[in-house]
């Protein structure tokens, strides 16, 4: 059984004849099922928990990417597949994921192309794609084997899959081999004839510490969170998702 969670700004009256289409289109592949509007009165925690008692065994994040992570947090603690309808353009985890936006999406479902991810943690919270921040004054503990700073500074990011907010995508992790990818992008020197030159390194690492002296801003899957330390480790669960041929994956376990 399948279960739609609905943005709560997909209420208004605008989305009317596109919602229209999409449940038609859902019917149309007979994939169609419990649909749940998320309004201030009504949790998402509360409305999936309803759908398991009454036997979903997917559930269907329909809206952007603050939707799809609210659906995330909740279907890392419970037994469920998890799939995603953007309703938006630049939505960060429909790109990792292979997911196209709007209708298109109904046909990923149909096909039912899944895989099952690590996920990784950051203070005690799950996340699937990335923790990225600014490397200025944090050092990173190394599963308590050995210490890295960037001296220059430059952008640090944990990847599970794929940075949401890095540029440089020469790197992209895999989220099947029990492992997270420390993508160390030191601030670029200016090297002969003013040209430019930068280096990254990778780290596979299944426990990392960030510290500063201070509180700094991080990111993780997107939502920007502050803090003085930050604890980064793989997840002992994974997460079964619906993906798409476009995903962003270092490889695919099919």
């Amino acid at each position: 059984m399948y279960q739609y969670i609905y943005d709560k700004s997909l209420a208004d009256k605008r989305n009317s004849k596109i919602l229209s289409e999409l449940e038609n289109r859902l019917t149309d592949l007979g994939i169609h099922g419990r649909i749940d509007r998320m309004h201030p009165l009504k949790s998402v925690r509360e409305s999936m928990d309803d759908g398991l008692r009454q036997g979903v065994k997917t559930v269907i994040a329909v809206g952007g990417d603050d939707t799809f992570k609210r659906v995330l947090d909740v279907a890392s603690n419970r037994d469920l597949v998890l799939g995603f309808i953007p309703m938006e353009s630049g939505c960060s985890f429909a790109a990792a994921l292979g997911i196209p936006e709007g209708l298109a999406a109904c046909d990923i479902l149909s096909a039912r192309l899944t895989e099952t991810l690590d996920m990784g943690r950051v203070n005690g919270q799950y996340f699937l794609t990335d923790v990225s921040f600014d490397a200025t004054d944090v050092t990173l503990e190394c599963e308590d084997r050995f210490r890295v700073r960037l001296v220059r500074g430059g952008r640090i990011s944990i990847c599970n899959i794929a940075s949401l907010g890095r540029e440089d995508t020469r790197h992209l992790a895999d989220p099947f081999d029990g492992y997270l990818d420390a993508v160390l992008a030191p601030t670029a020197e200016r090297g002969l004839f003013r040209r430019e030159r930068s280096e990254q390194s990778v780290l596979q690492l299944k426990r990392v510490v960030a510290r500063s002296p201070k509180p700094f801003r991080f990111v993780a899957d997107g939502r920007e969170l502050e803090n003085q330390t930050v604890e980064i480790d793989i997840a002992d669960r994974r997460v079964k998702v619906i993906i798409g041929k476009g995903r962003l994956f270092a490889r695919s376990s099919q």
